[in-house]
Formats: structure tokens, sequence, C-alpha cells
């Protein structure tokens, strides 16, 4: 099951951490400590939009895909959630 949400995730994963890398200069031009919570702020609301962009709007028939294996809409946006809420955890914790 990890494996099938590994690969609903990696596609959005990519272009969610490029797109917060866009705001990296911005993040930069804070000063002190703020720079991971800007990051991880810029992380948070840029993933669900890039997995609404992906699937909805590009390939919205990939769903069937997922619900094929069991995995619905609603249970594709909380491991979206869930993700992204680990990710935040990361990048506070590492930068």
């Amino acid at each position: 099951m990890i494996k099938i949400w590994w690969i609903f995730y990696k596609k959005i994963f990519l272009y969610s951490l490029l797109l917060t890398g866009l705001a990296t200069p911005l993040a930069l031009s804070l000063e002190g400590s703020s720079v991971p919570a800007f990051l991880a702020f810029i992380y948070a609301f840029v993933s669900p939009f890039v997995h609404l962009f992906f699937y909805e709007v590009n390939r919205p028939e990939e769903y069937y895909f997922y619900a094929n294996l069991g995995l619905l809409k609603l249970r594709l946006r909380l491991i979206t959630t869930g993700i992204t809420l680990i990710m935040i955890t990361f990048i506070s914790l590492l930068l």
C-alpha cells in the first residue's frame, strides 16, 4: 500500500519542492530563524494546490487507477495532507 501512495505522491512532490525552492531567495532575505518557518509555510501552501492542479485539472482520469486499488479521492487528499505535515516538520528541523 505504501508503494501505491508513493506512486501517487511522487508526481506532485517534485513540483511542490521546486515551487518552494523558488521562494528560497525571498526566505533568505528574511532575518534570523524565520527562514525555515517561512519555507515550511510556503510548502504547506503550495503542496495542496499542486495536488489539485496535477490531479484535478491535468489528469483527473488517474483517480480511477487509485480507486481500483482502494484509494478514493478523500484518502488521497489525506495522504497529501499527512505527507505535507511531515515535510513541514522536516523542513523546520533541518534548517
